[in-house]
């Protein structure tokens, strides 16, 4: 099974045990100082553990004036025996280890990053020697390869772009004159590094942007860095104006950038790597086996089970905790700058304080609530030995996330759910469906413990002239519960009453949202809102932001924006306003058990929060 993708492969003389490739990640587990901490050497480690062929470490930043704040850094010597540390935790388990070589160039910031335009000859000198000795840094640390990255928004990419490099001199001008600045980096690194040391590049296929790279353009790049040198390239695309492929969110399809590797590889002779959310072994196994690239690169697939190369080696793939593309980790470290951590996988960055150890003790537990916090607590208490049973009213495990997976584009989140659901019956937690848990159900029961995860109930304000019959819920207006109408106002713009907009503009409804704050979507992650916000225009969805729904006066709902009144047609009414935890599970805290409360019923939140809360609740236990 899966025999293309377990197949050995090699990378100049460097032999890598399967097809499977950790791309480069930023995750904030290096120190204040650059350095490599214990934290990130078990993050990587775990992966390697995991069977993975070849991690590519993240970005280490060539020039100590272009690192921040919990970027690994190469620059100085005195990091070298933490590199060295590092690459050797990660060989001891098998798998091979590049080292990612990056400048950020003018995407470092507004006011302190140059791009290409605005660099001296002296400063390229300097960086082109900085990239060189950055790669003997790696060579002599015992990394067994380094990675240059050209792609997305950074240096290398600036320089490449026609969008981003018009210089008039050797730097600029036509195609072979904006090659020149990553020609001079590698012919500087091969001059330290020798010929046999592996030297790849991370490469756009393509920019997506008028005026940018085509498929073309970068075919000629990639012939002209084959001949300059480099072992193996590395397929992603994308522009700063749609950064949105960098990191392609779920909205996005599987294997995005795989049809531009396959065109690359075509004219090159040298490995090609393809990635763009490539989330399950079967397809990675189907671009390799269909030759449309040489290896495959699964980054957040790893982040959210770094076991996944191990279980498809070993055909259990319905064990695999597949990541949802939520970009919650992307959210984590580009826009709130914390460490990284994962939607799914409460373990992700916190792997040796996270090890799931039998309990002194089994015990038996009950958990109500068979949610994703639920379900996670479930699966985490029987892994360390307690007899569980899992009380769940409605008729099926999930919770909210069997109406998340409805809206478009959501349907990844179905993954959670399908991979919690086997772990339920795999390891024999008991699950009773179609039955509420009372506080009679535990005396009958007598559990040694109570684990709630009892979720959140609609807000539903109260607006005068609001007929009962012209009122949903989000969950109404996705179950289609009964007829809406025509027009329909949905009352909160933030990502549930955007999704549920979406959702029934698709189905051809003329849909106005209020929101009362200045933007619609605010709170969600960066990428997956711009497309949210593209897809709602397309769909001439209007958003009447800055405002609040006073009144409804027959078919019209009465609207205040900034002092004046808009009225505004409508026939359903869906009201979007957001949750309030579900106070219910207080009953339990009466029966003299040890009570644990997860998820929603504590505090109403994401998916994220509800996992890593039944995982940390289970753990101490």
């Amino acid at each position: 099974m899966l025999e293309e993708l377990f197949g050995p492969f090699k990378i100049g003389p460097v032999e890598i045990r399967n097809r499977i490739v950790m791309p480069p990640m930023i995750t904030f587990l290096a120190s204040e100082s650059g350095a490599v901490t214990q934290r990130m050497i078990d993050y990587y480690a775990e992966r390697a553990r995991g069977g993975v062929g070849l991690i590519n470490i993240e970005s280490v930043y060539v020039l100590e004036e272009d690192r921040d704040f919990g970027r690994l850094g190469v620059e100085n010597p005195q990091l070298q025996v933490g590199l060295s540390e590092l690459a050797e935790s990660i060989q001891e388990q098998g798998a091979r280890v590049f080292l990612q070589l990056n400048h950020r160039g003018s995407a470092l910031s507004i006011h302190k990053g140059k791009g290409p335009d605005d660099l001296t000859l002296e400063e390229i000198e300097r960086i082109i020697e900085a990239f060189s000795l950055a790669a003997l840094r790696a060579q002599k640390a015992g990394f067994d390869g380094v990675e240059i990255h050209g792609a997305n928004i950074y240096l290398i990419a600036q320089f490449l772009s026609p969008l981003t490099n018009h210089r008039r001199d050797g730097y600029g001008g036509g195609p072979e004159g904006r090659m020149k600045f990553l020609k001079d980096v590698f012919q500087r690194v091969r001059q330290k590094v020798g010929d046999e040391y592996p030297v790849n590049l991370r490469m756009a296929g393509h920019e997506y942007t008028d005026g940018g790279l085509q498929l073309a353009d970068t075919q000629f790049i990639a012939q002209r860095m084959e001949e300059a040198g480099a072992s193996a390239l590395h397929v992603s695309a994308g522009s700063p104006m749609v950064p949105y492929w960098h990191v392609p969110p779920m909205a996005i399809a599987r294997g995005c950038h795989v049809q531009l590797a396959a065109e690359i590889r075509k004219v090159v002779k040298i490995p090609v790597i393809a990635v763009g959310r490539i989330n399950d072994p079967v397809l990675a196994n189907e671009i390799v086996a269909e030759g449309k690239a040489d290896l495959v690169a699964m980054g957040r697939a790893l982040i959210a089970d770094p076991y996944l190369p191990l279980k498809a080696k070993e055909g259990r793939l319905e064990d695999i905790r597949k990541c949802v593309a939520c970009n919650y980790c992307r959210k984590r470290v580009s826009q709130l700058n914390r460490t990284l951590r994962c939607a799914v996988n409460a373990e992700a960055g916190r792997e040796r304080d996270s090890r799931i150890l039998p309990s002194s003790r089994s015990r038996k537990i009950m958990v109500i609530g068979g949610g994703p916090a639920g379900m996670e607590a479930a699966r985490v208490l029987s892994l360390r030995g307690h007899r569980v049973a899992l009380y769940e009213r409605d008729p099926q495990l999930g919770g909210q996330v069997n109406l998340a997976v409805i809206p478009p584009h959501k349907e990844e989140l179905r993954n959670l759910l399908d991979y919690l659901v086997v772990q339920m019956k795999k390891l024999n937690v008991e699950v009773h469906l179609g039955r509420e848990a009372t506080a009679e159900t535990v005396t009958k029961e007598r559990p040694e413990a109570i684990v709630v995860a009892t979720g959140a109930i609609p807000i539903l304000p109260e607006i005068p002239g609001l007929e009962r019959e012209r009122l949903f819920t989000p969950e109404g207006a996705l179950e289609g519960e009964r007829p809406m109408g025509g027009k329909i106002m949905v009352i909160g713009g933030g990502m549930v009453g955007c999704e549920v907009a979406e959702y029934l503009a698709g189905k051809g409804k003329e849909v106005t949202i209020i929101e009362k704050l200045p933007e619609v979507a605010s709170g969600m992650e960066g990428h997956t809102r711009r497309l949210l916000l593209e897809r709602l225009k397309s769909l001439s969805v209007q958003m009447i932001t800055g405002a609040e729904v006073f009144s409804i006066q027959g078919r019209n709902a009465i609207v205040r924006k900034a002092g004046i009144t808009i009225e505004v047609e409508t026939e359903g009414i869906v009201v979007a306003m957001g949750a309030k935890a579900d106070r219910t599970c207080a009953e339990f805290q009466s029966c003299g058990l040890p009570f644990y409360a997860v998820g929603d019923c504590v505090e109403v939140r994401d998916i994220a929060a509800a996992i890593q809360e039944g995982f940390r609740v289970a753990m101490g236990i």
